[in-house]
């Protein structure tokens, strides 16, 4: 009965929204009750400022973890060209439910029952046998216990973004709960991808020469592979934020294998084509990137080291008069990926707004790829030639979360993407929502989205 009633709720999911053109959707209302937020998240900052121990700057995703009382482990990913990147795993929640024991309730007649296993049985048979062996998928009668989720964080972003609101509203933590195997991705340069067989990111200019096709197609493959080996899976399922959606549509181009290495991509805050954008940060760059005299100036050698100039063009000065917590207003990370919300959870944000070093952890040409793609239009190469990526190779099938007023992907832009994209499923926009981290930090975001975050995550194609 368990699996015809998650066959009927695929099949109603996929029947209704999937394959419709560009528009605006409302959110569905909230499915769970609302809960007080970031009661634990509190008790632990509070916890740690008493043994002395806290530092914003120094917030471990691992310590934190195992904090709110779940189980973690560090795996460690080694590229090709030697950067070791941390790959953090949640395996199970802190309830040991499954992904389809969320989704009961629905009624259906036994001519549908039957009709729905037959269809749920023709894709099982679809299933592939990974260099391990058969996987757990293809031999089993039922969905894999705990199907495998990569998460990949945006730009000046860390794994951290998915946890930091606690098991309320912290995505990893959710997931876990509702019965996924849940994997944090790192990229190099980032809070925990500081490592180098060779190269010391504080020492060494050229531990920073790399840019975004550097990570779509060494750092993200390498991951992917890393998680199947762990898993003994043939597929996961992929959520990227911003920057970590960018990266995928890259490496589904120009590695089309990886295709059928996921099951279902998840774009949560889309980024590719921004010839339209609105953020300042961006646009400045674009604008004076072809000097390079400038580009030293403010923007630094290697590693990002923005100069105030820059800081008050790109964003610093207009989020001054726009924002009540001025702290944001001097803080990269909230300059590029937005500072104007209205649901903004400052709570969840304050390891980030306090963190003095975000700045180096982004290098100089992953900016100037920014630039890049502002100044042309296109979604582009840049470490390795200026061709374009070829969505039409991007086959997986893509669910998207967008919120319509960010600054960094316009309305138009992610039009342009949606168009490109051969595996887009489904859109969906949240009007009430301001820009594209509300859909990590928003006030009540897991009520908002995340149900259909989930229900997304759990569809077969």
């Amino acid at each position: 009965m368990l699996r015809q009633c998650l066959v009927l709720s695929l099949v109603l999911s996929v029947a209704v929204g999937y394959h419709v053109p560009y528009q605006h959707q409302q959110y569905e209302e909230p499915r769970y009750p609302q809960q007080q937020h970031h009661q634990q998240y509190q008790q632990f900052a509070q916890y740690s400022a008493s043994n002395g121990k806290y530092d914003y700057d120094e917030v471990n995703v691992m310590e934190l973890i195992q904090q709110y009382g779940y189980e973690a482990e560090n795996h460690t990913v080694q590229t090709t060209d030697g950067y070791k990147l941390d790959l953090i795993r949640i395996p199970r929640g802190r309830q040991d439910k499954r992904v389809d024991q969320y989704y009961q309730g629905s009624s259906e007649s036994s001519e549908e029952q039957s009709q729905q296993q037959q269809q749920q049985q023709q894709k099982k048979q679809q299933y592939k046998h990974n260099s391990a062996g058969q996987s757990s998928e293809s031999n089993s009668n039922e969905l894999p216990r705990r199907p495998p989720v990569l998460l990949m964080p945006g730009i000046i972003s860390s794994a951290d973004d998915f946890v930091l609101g606690g098991p309320e509203s912290g995505l990893a933590f959710i997931l876990a709960d509702r019965g996924f195997d849940v994997f944090l991705g790192s990229v190099r340069g980032s809070k925990y991808g500081r490592k180098h067989t060779t190269l010391d990111p504080d020492r060494d200019g050229l531990f920073w020469n790399f840019c975004m096709d550097d990570m779509a197609i060494k750092d993200l493959p390498e991951t992917i592979d890393r998680i199947l080996v762990i898993t003994r899976e043939s597929r996961i399922r992929y959520l990227g934020h911003m920057q970590g959606a960018a990266l995928f549509y890259a490496m589904a181009s120009e590695m089309p294998r990886y295709n059928d290495k996921v099951r279902i991509m998840v774009t949560l805050g889309p980024l590719a084509f921004l010839g339209r954008t609105n953020n300042l940060m961006v646009k400045e760059i674009r604008d004076n990137m072809d000097s390079k005299g400038w580009v030293v100036r403010h923007l630094g050698t290697h590693v990002l080291k923005p100069s105030e100039e820059l800081i008050s063009k790109g964003g610093g000065d207009d989020c001054s008069r726009r924002v009540d917590d001025q702290s944001l207003c001097r803080n990269m990370y909230f300059l590029l990926n937005g500072y104007e919300s209205k649901l903004l959870n400052t709570t969840s944000c304050k390891p980030i707004i306090e963190d003095t070093r975000v700045s180096g952890r982004v290098s100089v040409k992953e900016m100037l790829q920014l630039g890049y793609w502002a100044q042309t239009g296109r979604f582009t190469k840049h470490c390795r030639g200026t061709d374009d990526y070829n969505l039409s190779k991007v086959t997986t099938p893509i669910v998207m979360f967008n919120t319509h007023d960010d600054m960094m992907s316009t309305d138009m832009d992610v039009k342009e993407l949606v168009e490109n994209l051969s595996g887009m499923k489904r859109f969906i926009s949240y009007a009430e929502l301001t820009n594209n981290l509300d859909l990590l930090f928003g006030n009540r975001i897991d009520e908002i989205a995340y149900d259909s975050v989930i229900r997304a995550l759990s569809e077969m194609y």
